[in-house]
């Protein structure tokens, strides 16, 4: 079986999956991202930072995700200011991006050494992830959401393929390209406006402009776990899926993008 075949059949699993889920409702769907997320949690701690998983940082990374994932979904509804600290948060990992130096290595040197942050670094993503359950129409709004996220990566490989000449950013991601990236923002854009006028039967120019930046911050996401693996030596997040890598590697921009996406949603859908 060659490697195409192996992730087309690992995608169709995992569609299927998601749908089994998303059909059978909100508790199926806090279930996944339990399992979902301490998978995820685990892979960064060991596979990532090189934690042993008997370790007492991976074991607390681990269990302080899952309490407090376990914690939120009893609540109504999730606090303002726990969205706040998540987008802050990854305002912070935009910073990392952008301004320090591949060979500096400093904020992944402070996480390895303090592993146990790898639960309150992703429990603030899942966390918006859990608001979105607690919505009236929270099947419309989760489906707009990987929508978005799907629309951003096709759209990406396929200017990529056919007009991509210039790379975006060859030292942390050698095959994303300028016109890959622009066409994959605009191609989410154009569908997903739609689909906000068609489900919710409201568009703005705020909202429009909200979703551009999305797109585009979905697709930092992705360069930011690109320049994690980079300073790690790290090829994948891991082997878990067959042809794709990691949940890390699956959920990368949609983790990332969370916060942002139920600012959007809180505030103007």
């Amino acid at each position: 079986m060659t490697n195409t075949q192996l992730r087309i059949i690992s995608a169709l699993i995992l569609i299927l999956i998601l749908v089994v889920t998303l059909f059978l409702g909100p508790n199926a769907v806090t279930l996944l991202l339990l399992i979902t997320g301490g998978l995820l949690v685990d892979e960064f701690s060991h596979n990532m930072l090189k934690k042993s998983r008997s370790s007492a940082q991976h074991i607390i990374a681990v269990m302080i995700f899952l309490c407090g994932l376990i914690y939120l979904t009893f609540q109504t509804e999730i606090s303002s200011w726990l969205l706040l600290i998540a987008m802050i948060s990854n305002c912070l990992w935009l910073i990392y991006l952008l301004l320090e130096k591949m060979e500096s290595r400093r904020v992944l040197n402070i996480i390895k050494k303090n592993a146990y942050l790898a639960g309150p670094i992703f429990l603030l993503p899942f966390s918006c992830l859990l608001f979105l359950l607690k919505q009236p129409r929270w099947l419309e709004l989760i489906l707009l959401m990987l929508i978005m996220n799907f629309l951003v990566d096709s759209g990406a490989w396929f200017f990529g393929k056919l007009f991509g000449n210039k790379k975006l950013w060859p030292v942390i991601s050698p095959k994303k390209t300028i016109n890959g990236a622009i066409g994959g923002s605009l191609t989410s854009l154009v569908i997903t406006s739609y689909l906000i006028y068609y489900f919710f039967d409201k568009l703005s120019f705020l909202l429009v402009l909200s979703v551009l930046g999305i797109t585009f911050l979905a697709q930092a996401g992705d360069l930011i776990e690109s320049k994690m693996k980079r300073q790690l030596s790290v090829k994948d997040s891991s082997n878990l899926i067959p042809g794709h890598g990691g949940i890390y590697d699956r959920l990368d921009s949609l983790i990332f993008v969370a916060p942002f996406y139920v600012i959007m949603v809180k505030y103007l859908i």
